[in-house]
């Protein structure tokens, strides 16, 4: 019997391939990430938890160093840096972490038990900026090749969180244990100190570079700082033991989390009024901003959970339970 090989089979096997091309692809997309995810640090857990900013669901976890604190994430949303501060004995090393994967991918090894603890990317990703208390200083880290390239003494005690300029041209650093803001001049390599008020930790820079939000846990109220002057501008009452501060990405507005009020204060920049005081549940610290500005996250640590608020309408919108004591957050770009 003749074989009849039709003349519509080429063109068969190639839409065939082609369908099973785009399957896999499809499959890959699946594994990975299609869209924007907020992570979650679980100080308790050693963990870090993925979930999706929209449906709140948790789309994973990955295992990270002893006690993680702050995460740092590059623009693309690909890799999370995270600061193992350790308990008992301090901590020494950053865990990376390949968040399409939802794994981890490494660690950094500061060359010693130093606690880093705050973080903040210079320009371009490549240099990540980082607090170690125990030593006083503030390390300067090149993420690609894993290694300190520079390393500038605060002399200040619990030297704690940092932001950069948006040229990266200055850092701030909050100094818990010596009542100062340490600024580092990155093209000089100067370092200066301003003094504040009691117990600054949470901090943060408006986005024009402009002014320095400072809170004083222990005073209750909260420093603005002219980052060309390094004069104090202001100085406001916010609340009981603010412990964060996050501006929105317009810098319309500021939220800052007070640990023992059990709420967020919202403030407005311009007129450093408070516009309204939103009660939450136990001990909220972390506090993170969407890039659209919409959507606020609250670690609220002693009660395991993150609360999700509507910066629109300044109402809760939602829970995640992500695991124990819950505290840094950040948000990586989608795919």
């Amino acid at each position: 019997m003749r074989r009849i090989v039709s003349s519509a089979g080429p063109v068969s096997a190639a839409i065939l391939m082609l369908s099973m091309l785009l399957l896999i692809a499809a499959g890959a997309l699946a594994a990975g990430r299609s869209g924007p995810v907020v992570l979650m640090l679980n100080k308790s857990d050693d963990t870090v938890t993925f979930v999706d900013p929209k449906s709140l669901e948790i789309l994973g976890k990955a295992p990270t160093g002893v006690g993680p604190h702050e995460v740092a994430v590059d623009a693309a949303g690909e890799f999370a840096y995270i600061a193992n501060y350790g308990r008992q004995t301090p901590g020494g090393d950053l865990s990376i972490i390949d968040v399409r994967a939802r794994k981890a991918a490494g660690r950094i090894d500061l060359g010693k038990k130093c606690r880093p603890h705050g973080l903040a990317f210079g320009p371009g990703d490549r240099e990540l900026w980082v607090t170690c208390e125990v030593d006083q200083v503030v390390m300067v880290v090149d993420v690609k090749n894993r290694k300190v390239l520079r390393t500038y003494p605060t002399g200040q005690d619990v030297t704690h969180m940092i932001v950069l300029t948006p040229d990266g041209r200055q850092a701030f650093t909050a100094n818990m244990g010596s009542n100062t803001v340490t600024v580092i001049d990155s093209r000089t390599g100067k370092v200066s100190q301003i003094q504040v008020g009691d117990g600054p930790e949470g901090i943060d820079i408006t986005p024009n570079g402009k002014e320095v939000w400072v809170s004083h846990r222990n005073g209750g109220d909260l420093s603005i700082i002219s980052t060309e002057t390094h004069e104090i501008l202001q100085t406001i009452q916010v609340g009981n033991f603010p412990i964060r501060v996050k501006i929105t990405p317009d810098g319309q507005r500021a939220l800052v989390s007070n640990m023992r009020g059990g709420d967020v204060a919202v403030f407005d920049t311009s007129t450093r009024e408070l516009v309204k005081r939103i009660a939450l549940e136990e001990a909220p610290i972390g506090v993170l901003i969407t890039p659209d500005g919409k959507t606020g996250f609250v670690a609220n640590t002693a009660a395991n959970a993150v609360t999700v608020l509507d910066l629109k309408t300044l109402k809760v919108a939602g829970t995640v339970k992500p695991g124990k004591e819950p505290d840094g957050l950040g948000w990586a770009a989608g795919i």
